[in-house]
């Protein structure tokens, strides 16, 4: 069979299972509900075994389960609170990347602002496309590993920040609900202000579900190291299931981060010191974002192979 049948099966198997789990929102019993989602969760987990390891296959369906498994979490922590969605709403809801905690609908802007972001983001996506195509097609043998994977990583987030962009935008255009999700992170002053800035889906995840119930706001330190370690598991998982083996590069880099966080949630650089600030944390990120590239490369060649081999 071959693998891109082998992605399709696994998506598929993945969205059956998480499906399954709509009648289980109205239970009354809270035992029964939660055994369900766990069933669900489970087949979710489970279904991008289905494509071939080590490929780009297994990436994509790991990613669609990675995504399905948190909406279920924020389901059945929803169903606890006694929301409920008809299968139409339900099914709408789903495959929503860019709301990701029930409750907090993303607000619909005036209709000209989205078309505005629209037209940005395609553009800028043009310009990251083309840009990640040129660094990919450079022969970066001669040069050290360093300078390509800055090279690439830049190009890629462009590229990344403005599709994602781009299709919050169009997804509000037509009526659904969407959070902006970057919020030029390049701009970013410290690793904090970076992850203010970063993957706002995700991020409103796991501050309702993690740092919240942790008391977050009177205790941020505690919070803070717990919701990056569970975002480190997420991703770890992720790509672990990628590359078919355990690799721990998403848990070091979650972990690395989440520290820098808290260091730095306080600081506010003005006037100069936010420009070296800024260009300090744009070198943190880059430097340590080789840990992802790493955990890439066991998936697909991200990086030139140097040393012989």
């Amino acid at each position: 069979m071959h693998p891109a049948v082998r992605m399709v099966l696994a998506i598929v198997a993945a969205h059956a299972a998480a499906i399954a789990f709509h009648p289980a929102m109205s239970w009354r019993r809270g035992g029964a509900r939660f055994a369900a989602y766990l069933a669900c969760a489970a087949g979710v987990a489970l279904a991008p075994c289905i494509a071939p390891a080590a490929t780009i296959w297994r990436g994509v369906a790991a990613l669609v389960a990675v995504a399905l498994f948190v909406k279920l979490y924020d389901l059945e922590r929803s169903a606890v609170r006694g929301m409920r969605l008809n299968f139409r709403e339900y099914l709408l809801y789903l495959p929503n990347w860019f709301w990701l905690a029930l409750r907090l609908p993303p607000r619909r802007g005036p209709w000209t602002g989205d078309c505005r972001a629209l037209a940005v983001n395609a553009a800028g996506a043009i310009i990251g496309v083309a840009a990640t195509v040129i660094v990919f097609l450079i022969d970066w043998r001669s040069v050290p590993f360093l300078l390509e994977h800055a090279a690439k990583v830049s190009a890629l987030a462009m590229a990344v920040i403005n599709i994602g962009n781009g299709l919050a935008a169009a997804m509000r255009l037509s009526g659904g609900r969407a959070l902006v999700v970057f919020r030029n992170p390049f701009a970013a002053d410290t690793p904090a202000d970076l992850w203010r800035r970063w993957n706002r889906p995700t991020q409103q995840f796991l501050h309702e579900h993690v740092y919240r119930p942790l008391h977050g706001p009177e205790q941020p330190v505690s919070a803070t190291v717990v919701t990056f370690a569970i975002s480190a598991l997420l991703h770890e998982g992720l790509f672990d299931l990628m590359a078919g083996r355990v690799m721990g590069w998403q848990l070091l880099f979650f972990m690395i981060h989440g520290v820098a966080v808290v260091a730095t949630s306080k600081v506010r650089p003005r006037g100069a010191a936010q420009v070296w600030w800024t260009a300090g944390t744009f070198a943190f990120a880059v430097t340590t974002t080789a840990l992802f590239g790493l955990t890439m490369n066991a998936v697909v060649p991200v990086y030139v192979p140097r040393g012989g081999r």
